[in-house]
């Protein structure tokens, strides 16, 4: 199994290296209505609050990053705000740049309570489904080892560190990625043209991955042959990681749009489709264990049961995925920081 890892090392560095040149170049994408970009990116749609006071570094008067630019859209825009004038950037106080009268305490506060109330909940509703989560996860384990045995759940493990690899592969950081691009771009843009963006960053992430996970399906349904007889050395393993070649694509593709749930502020979501996938596992593979293998004794029939349930547990969760993808609608929820 040493060996195994330390050839395909070399294939995950290669497909790192492509996958952070991609993403990278999604992260600097920029709308065509941005004119210029320094320290302040101007739009052709910025309202200017006229209530509000500018401040100007004078000394570069002819640096666009200096005063150059503010001039003039102080003119072009007919701008009657106070102006306060600084000799460099080191120099700009941040109590003149905004006006205090903007901002009264009483609304500055009320606003953080209002944000601290929000992630308390969040963070109280996301522990709850986590605990549901791990609880289920214990309860099965405790019942698949009563019904299988210790060498069952042993040939179990070694099936389970195989798919674990190519999962990695084929998942690749999607979720973490997407998630920011998403959340960086919609900050930046406003909400509909920040959606904008981020679907077309969750369908450039979706074909990545429906390419990651393709070929490590592929690999894995081919090479489950040769791990079986020569990695894991054990003949029953073949047929249970060939039936976990199929989950590949629904999780990579899982990934992706959980991603873009968390980066649009749906952070309920996600845990609640995992909770669901769970859920289904168990029941599915309990089903199987009671109405086709009560009276079965092969370890290679229930770990075929248990990989089918956990394929059908994939599936069940990117259906529901694509559901809320496709009809949710969007909540102003705090986003958890990636």
């Amino acid at each position: 199994l040493t060996i195994f890892t330390l050839l395909l090392c070399p294939v995950f560095g290669v497909s790192s290296y492509f996958i952070n040149n991609v993403y990278g170049k999604i992260s600097n994408m920029n709308r065509n209505t941005i004119v210029y970009t320094t320290h302040l990116i101007a739009l052709k749609e910025t309202s200017f609050n006229k209530s509000l006071n500018i401040g100007m570094v004078t000394s570069q008067s002819d640096n666009i990053e200096g005063s150059v630019l503010g001039k003039k859209l102080i003119e072009k825009e007919k701008l009657t705000n106070k102006i306060y004038e600084y000799e460099d950037y080191d120099g700009i106080p941040n109590n003149n740049i905004v006006d205090e009268k903007a901002f009264s305490t009483t609304q500055t506060t009320n606003k953080k309570s209002k944000v601290h109330k929000n992630i308390f909940a969040v963070s109280a509703v996301l522990t709850v489904i986590s605990f549901l989560i791990k609880g289920e996860g214990m309860l099965f384990r405790s019942y698949l080892s009563a019904r299988i045995g210790s060498e069952g759940m042993g040939l179990y493990q070694l099936i389970m560190s195989v798919y674990s690899l190519f999962a990695t592969f084929a998942t690749s950081g999607f979720t973490v990625a997407i998630s920011r691009l998403v959340s960086e771009k919609q900050n930046l843009y406003g909400d509909k043209e920040g959606l904008s963006t981020g679907r077309r960053i969750l369908n450039m992430g979706i074909c990545i991955a429906l390419c990651m996970s393709i070929l490590a399906s592929v690999a894995l349904m081919g090479l489950s042959p040769f791990i079986s007889k020569y990695v894991l050395k054990d003949h029953r393993t073949a047929t249970p990681l060939f039936i976990l070649g199929f989950s590949m694509i629904f999780m990579a593709v899982s990934a992706c749009l959980k991603g873009y749930l968390l980066g649009t502020g749906q952070i309920y979501k996600p845990s609640l489709v995992s909770l669901f996938e769970q859920t289904v596992k168990i029941t599915v593979i309990v089903f199987f264990f009671k109405t086709f293998l009560s009276g079965e004794q092969n370890l290679e029939t229930f770990c075929i049961g248990i990989v089918t349930g956990l394929t059908l547990g994939e599936f069940s969760s990117f259906v529901l995925l694509i559901f809320m993808y496709a009809f949710g609608k969007r909540k102003d929820m705090p986003v958890l920081p990636v």
